[in-house]
Formats: structure tokens, sequence, C-alpha cells
């Protein structure tokens, strides 16, 4: 039989085990949910014009607390349905990268490769930007315009770092 002193050490760490549980799940509850995917180039293949994801993080930021939830779950929705949209850019894609390693080269397929990937990244910006001007439609005035301001100031950090760079890069010596 183990004595008291073995009993308490092992109920006090089973106890903090426990705890430790307890926390990670209610960590994990009230963590918020996650932005929704970003708008423009990763390894799905999406298109690279990030206009959609600025707009996208205006439309968030500017909403109400209590209705960034809605937001969030109809533009995850949104994402989720351009799904094939993304999948035909990818494999556009790798179309492209087959028909420049062919031999021999074979100019009229990397040729209608890239037609495909323009028409799909075309199909799928359309797709967003009809999403995200839907939901603009459904916002109030005063949301817009905060949505707008969000837009500039970033338009206004943005041109900022890239003059910032490009001093720094004409200032190196060669």
């Amino acid at each position: 039989m183990m004595n008291s002193r073995t009993l308490l050490i092992i109920a006090a760490i089973s106890v903090g085990i426990n705890l430790l549980l307890i926390g990670a799940f209610a960590g994990a509850a009230l963590r918020p949910d996650p932005p929704p995917p970003p708008q423009s180039s990763g390894p799905s293949g999406a298109p690279a014009n990030g206009s959609e994801r600025a707009v996208a993080r205006a439309l968030i930021a500017a909403t109400p607390e209590a209705d960034r939830r809605a937001v969030r779950q109809d533009l995850r929705r949104s994402w989720r349905e351009t799904a094939p949209l993304r999948r035909r850019i990818a494999e556009a894609r790798k179309e492209i990268a087959a028909a420049i390693r062919s031999e021999p080269y074979d100019e009229a397929r990397a040729i209608a490769a890239i037609e495909a990937l323009a028409e799909a990244e075309g199909e799928l910006r359309t797709t967003i930007q009809s999403d995200l001007m839907r939901r603009l439609d459904d916002v109030s005035p005063e949301t817009r315009e905060r949505i707008a301001e969000g837009m500039e100031r970033r338009g206004q950090r943005r041109n900022q770092r890239q003059g910032e760079r490009q001093r720094q890069r004409f200032n190196r010596e060669p």
C-alpha cells in the first residue's frame, strides 16, 4: 500500500494536469475567430492582387464588434465557395511549369496555360469582389466611411514604407 504522502503527491499532480487541460480548453473556447483566409497569393494559388484583402480587412475592422463574427463567417463561406477556382489556378500554374520544362519547348502550350491562368484568376477576382461589394451594400454609411478611412490610412502607411525602402536602396554605397 502507498503511504499518504505518495497519495498526496499523486493527487496534486493529477489536479495540476486537470487544471492545465481545463485552461487549454477554456483558452481555445475564448479565443476570437481567426480572420478569413487572405484573398491574395498563397499556397492555394489565389491571385496576387491584395486590394480584395485590404477591403476585407477594412470591412472587418470597421464592423461593430457584435457583427464581426457574421462578417467573418460570410467571408469564410465565400472563400470556401471559390475553392474550385483556386484549384484551377493551381493546376494552370502547374501546366505553365510543365510547358516550360517540356522538350522540345512548346510555345503554344505555354501560352495556352498562361491564358488559362489569367482566365481563372480573373474569375476568382470577380467573384471575390462581387462578394465584398454585396457585403458592403449591407452595412451602414457610417461603417462604409470607417472602411474608407481605414483603407486610406493603410495606403498611406504602405506608401511611407515603400518610400523608406526606396530611400534605403538609393542611399546604399555601391
